[in-house]
């Protein structure tokens, strides 16, 4: 069943933490050209005919994890996955329809983005970050996560689901507890020993999309967990550690591609802090990890730095209570 949105039109969308910087939006073109964007291995994006599209949703392969399409500044995205199954390693379904609901464009992916049931399929460490407070990667609000838009809306990024490594994703919920505090050190230090493997070994791909069009801008590949991602107007920037942080061990670096230049080399930034947003040509970084409550609700103060992606620190703002999306109605 294809999404309904009639309730409201699009919106322009703007997104901070702290400050507010508003950017029009013109309506797009709706073809798809062909991309002269390089493509690293194992990624294959296809451009779907409406009819296809339409086809793809029918036939009941896709869920969407979404509660809702994204806005964008020519009308609405949604991304619906086929879960791995069967030896397949499943696949993504992207499409922007307009405020009548007819498809504008469509694109499916070889690989499912990173939503929290496709990371359980597969085993991937990340999904152990729900227990772990840490999750990032399972909710997307458009502001952060694994599927994203620019704060114009002009492109979108999908985290792709990461390549199967060696390593198991130990189980929380079935830990032996030999203790009378309910925890066996040996049996865990061994679990987080063999996922942090794991995730030493993992390589992911970010695609970023025009959203007017659905040409494919860049698609780029990183090692090591992909703990979240931002977009400015023109670069998009991809945090990744290994470990479940970016501080300490955990070795955060934040790694800034060129969507001007497609096959310019990224410029890599070390960081112990977490992406929670972005502006025109700046990171928006966190003390803590960003939660979907801390939207709505206030999690008690935390500093945000505002960082411009050549990596100049450019403010602190310290007290903040609350993430905030902020959307202007128009």
């Amino acid at each position: 069943m294809k999404p309904s949105m009639r309730r409201r039109p699009p919106r322009r969308v703007l997104r901070t933490a702290v400050a507010v910087v508003l950017v029009s939006m013109p309506v797009g073109a709706c073809s798809i050209p062909e991309s002269n964007a390089p493509a690293p291995r194992n990624v294959t994006i296809t451009a779907l005919t409406p009819e296809q599209a339409e086809e793809a949703v029918g036939q009941g392969g896709y869920s969407s994890p979404h509660t809702e399409p994204m806005p964008t500044e020519s009308g609405w995205v949604q991304v619906f996955d086929e879960l791995p199954a069967d030896g397949r390693t499943g696949a993504s379904l992207i499409i922007s329809r307009d405020e009548n609901e007819a498809v504008q464009w469509a694109v499916n992916t070889d690989r499912p983005a990173a939503s929290s049931d496709v990371l359980e399929k597969t085993h991937a460490p990340q999904a152990r970050t729900d227990s772990m407070g840490n999750n990032l990667l399972t909710m997307t609000n458009y502001v952060y996560g694994y599927a994203i838009s620019d704060p114009s809306g002009a492109r979108m990024s999908l985290i792709l689901a990461p390549d199967e490594t060696d390593g198991d994703t130990p189980d929380e919920t079935d830990r032996d507890a030999p203790d009378e505090t309910g925890y066996n050190a040996a049996k865990n230090a061994k679990e987080d020993e063999d996922s942090n493997a794991a995730i030493a070994e993992q390589r992911s791909h970010v695609l970023v999309l025009d959203t007017a069009t659905g040409e494919t801008v860049r698609v780029v590949e990183v090692d090591g967990m992909v703990l979240g991602q931002a977009l400015t107007s023109n670069e998009l920037v991809v945090e990744t550690a290994q470990r479940y942080f970016p501080g300490d061990s955990g070795q955060g670096a934040l790694h800034v591609f060129s969507l001007t230049d497609p096959a310019a080399e990224p410029l890599t930034l070390p960081t112990d802090k977490w992406v929670v947003g972005s502006g025109a040509s700046s990171v928006l970084l966190s003390q803590r990890p960003p939660a979907d409550r801390c939207l709505r609700t206030a999690c008690g103060p935390t500093t945000l730095t505002v960082l411009g992606t050549d990596g100049t620190e450019l403010t602190t703002v310290t007290g903040v209570e609350m993430f905030r999306k902020i959307l202007d109605e128009g």
